[in-house]
Parts: structure tokens; C-alpha cells; sequence
């Protein structure tokens, strides 16, 4: 079994754990050239979860499964789950809202509420500032990454050094 599968099978067991059935969704990216990988559940008025880094959709699993009668959407950001990497240095700011943008246009949401932490609410405060008729409600668990006079621990900050990202 390849790591991939690998991948899919261990996110199948946590989600039948807390007793969740799932869809996964791939929804095109123009701005970024990719396909974002999407986990749903449910029907209703929509939920969107933007993971913070190192993380991926189905850390959410666990909440999504508490929450009832609303379509709930956890994405894995670029890099991260199965979603494929895309070059942070061209902006990340410029980035993360392109990024939500075709995401949201993709799910077919004019606007949505969203739960997010870490770097998820940093990508989703950065996109309410650009589209703030897009962001309905942000529930922020914990503190957003980056925030002015912070820093990413230094293991985080490894990939933007340019010839250590390639190993790492």
C-alpha cells in the first residue's frame, strides 16, 4: 500500500471514529494552477474549516462531528493533506486570498461562515479584508498565525529557506 493510500485509509478510520460519513470534493484553483481537496459532510447552510499549518481537513473531524444540520467543508490548504504544494514565496498574503476566492467560487458559495485557526485564520482575516461581503461569520480557535511582533516556530520556518525547503 502506497503512502497515498495510506493516507485515505487512516482518514476513513478517524472519521468512521467519531461517526461521520464524508465526501471528498476536488474543486479547481485557476489563480494557484491546482485542485484543492475538500471533505463534506452533511446538507444545510454551509461551514467552511481552514486548518491552520501542519495540519490538514480531517484534524477537523472530531468538531465537525458535534456540529448538526449544516453542510460542513474542511479544506486541506495548499501543501498540506493531499492538496498539492504551491510555491509560497510569489506572496503568501496575494496567495491565501486567491486561494479562497476560487475556493469559495468553486463550492458554488457567494458567502459563507467559516471556523478556522493558526494560519487558516490568518488566510481567512486576510480574505475578509479583501471580501468582507464573502465572510458571513469567523469563529477563530486560538490565535491567528503571525500575528504582528510573532514568529513561526523555528522548525515551521524551515521550508523558506531556499535550499532547505527542497529536503524539508
Amino acid at each position: 500500500m502506497g503512502s497515498r493510500e495510506m493516507f485515505e485509509a487512516a482518514e476513513r478510520k478517524l472519521f468512521e471514529e467519531v461517526g461521520l460519513e464524508y465526501q471528498v470534493r476536488w474543486v479547481d484553483i485557476p489563480a494557484l494552477g491546482i485542485k484543492a481537496r475538500v471533505l463534506e459532510v452533511g446538507g444545510g447552510k454551509p461551514l467552511l474549516f481552514v486548518h491552520g499549518g501542519a495540519a490538514m481537513a480531517a484534524n477537523w473531524a472530531q468538531l465537525m462531528s458535534r456540529i448538526k444540520r449544516r453542510r460542513l467543508l474542511a479544506v486541506d490548504r495548499p501543501g498540506f493533506g493531499l492538496t498539492p504544494y504551491v510555491d509560497h514565496r510569489r506572496g503568501l498574503r496575494k496567495m491565501a486570498v486567491a486561494f479562497l476566492t476560487d475556493l469559495l467560487d468553486g463550492l458554488s458559495l457567494d458567502r459563507t461562515d467559516f471556523i478556522v485557526n493558526s494560519m487558516g485564520g490568518l488566510w481567512t482575516l486576510w480574505f475578509s479584508l479583501e471580501q468582507p461581503a464573502r465572510v458571513e461569520t469567523m469563529a477563530q480557535l486560538g490565535s491567528p498565525a503571525l500575528v504582528e511582533g510573532t514568529m513561526a516556530p523555528f522548525p515551521m520556518r524551515l521550508p523558506s529557506v531556499p535550499v532547505l525547503n527542497r529536503l524539508v
